[in-house]
C-alpha cells in the first residue's frame, strides 16, 4: 500500500524517518509475534470497513496499517479492492482482487473474508470492468467466469447469486431432458423447426419440480394475469435459459386461483396494473416459452403467504 503494490518495493523506497515510525507501530501492536500480527491485521482490516461510506482517509489509513503488520495478509488487498473499486473504478481494483487471490491463506479467514466471499467480489470486479469497458475486454469476462465456477454455491453470499445464475445459465440447443436448472428438471422440449435470421428459434421448455421463493407479485394488464417477480436472492432457484434476457420474472398459469389467493390485495385490471406487493409462493410446473423472440415464464401458484420476504 502507500502506492505501493509490493511490500518489498515499499521498504526500498521509504524513507529513513517513514521506517523508523513504521518499525516503532509495528513493534508496539504485534512485535515479533506472529499470530499476534495476524490478529492484529485482520483488526485493521475491520477497522477501515468501518469508515468505508464517511471516511476515506481513515479507511486507507486502516488498510496501510494492517498491511504494514503482516503484508501477506490477503483480507487486506481483498479490502482495498473494494474500497477502489468503489472510488475510483473497478479495473483499477483489479490488480488487487489478483493479489488477494494469490495470497489466500486459510489462517487469515476467521471472520474477516472467506475463500467464496473472495472468489464472488473479485468476479464481480471482473464482470464489472467488462461492462464497464464497454463489453471490449473479453479476458475480463473469461476470468469473471473462471472465478464464479470456483465458487462452492452452498457457501456462496447472496450478493453473489445472481452472478452465479448468470454464468451457470443453459441454452435451449444444449439442454436435454432431465437436466437440473435451478430447483427444477427439465421434462419437456419443443424447439421450432423455423430458423429467424440471426439464428435464433421458438421454443417451449417444460420442468417439473417445485421451490418455494420470495418476492413481489402484481397485475399485469400485458399478460392478463397475475406475475411474479421473485428477489434476487432466491432468482437462481427458478429456470432461466440464456436466450431470456429479461429479468426473472414469471406469471401464474392458473389466474383464477392466484386471483382468489392474492384477492386481499391485487387489483385486477389497468387499475392494478404493476402495483406489487411482498409474498412467499411455492410453484411447481414452471415452463418457458419464447416466441418471436420474446420470452415469456409461467408457474403453477400452490400456495402463497402474504406479506412475507
Amino acid at each position: 500500500m502507500y502506492g505501493f503494490l509490493s511490500h518489498e518495493d515499499y521498504l526500498l523506497h521509504r524513507s529513513a524517518k517513514q521506517a523508523t515510525v513504521d518499525d516503532s507501530f509495528v513493534d508496539e501492536i504485534a512485535g515479533s509475534d506472529h499470530e499476534k500480527a495476524i490478529e492484529m491485521s485482520n483488526y485493521f482490516v475491520q477497522k477501515s470497513f468501518e469508515y468505508l461510506n464517511n471516511d476515506p482517509e481513515a479507511v486507507i489509513r486502516h488498510f496501510n496499517q494492517a498491511w504494514l503488520i503482516d503484508s501477506n495478509n490477503h483480507s487486506v488487498y481483498w479490502g482495498f479492492a473494494i474500497y477502489t473499486a468503489n472510488h475510483e473504478n473497478n479495473e483499477s481494483a483489479l490488480k488487487y482482487f489478483d493479489m488477494a487471490l494469490e495470497k489466500f491463506d486459510q489462517k487469515y479467514v476467521q471472520s474477516v473474508v472467506s475463500e467464496d466471499r473472495l472468489l464472488c467480489d473479485a468476479a464481480i470486479g471482473y464482470a464489472s470492468a467488462y461492462e464497464d469497458g464497454g463489453r471490449m475486454n473479453d479476458t475480463y469476462l473469461d476470468k469473471a467466469k473462471e472465478l464464479v465456477s470456483e465458487i462452492n454455491a452452498q457457501n456462496a453470499p447472496p450478493h453473489c447469486l445472481a452472478l452465479i445464475n448468470a454464468f451457470s445459465q443453459l441454452s435451449v440447443h444444449t439442454l436435454k431432458v432431465g437436466d437440473t436448472v435451478g430447483d427444477f428438471t427439465v421434462a419437456s422440449i419443443r424447439l421450432s423447426p423455423f430458423v429467424y435470421g440471426d439464428g435464433s428459434q421458438d421454443f417451449t421448455t417444460e420442468y417439473s419440480g417445485a421451490t418455494t421463493i420470495s418476492g413481489e407479485y402484481y397485475w399485469s394488464e400485458m399478460f392478463d394475469r397475475v406475475c411474479f417477480t421473485p428477489r434476487k436472492e432466491d432468482a437462481p432457484k427458478i429456470p432461466r435459459l440464456e436466450e431470456d434476457t429479461r429479468d426473472a420474472a414469471f406469471c401464474f398459469s392458473n389466474t383464477p386461483f392466484a386471483q382468489k389467493v392474492f384477492a386481499s390485495t391485487l387489483v385486477a385490471g389497468s387499475s392494478g396494473d404493476g402495483v406489487k406487493y411482498l409474498a412467499t409462493v411455492t410453484i411447481q410446473n414452471y415452463a418457458e416459452i419464447f416466441a418471436h423472440k420474446e420470452a415469456s415464464d409461467f408457474a403453477e401458484l400452490m400456495s402463497a403467504v402474504l406479506g412475507e420476504n
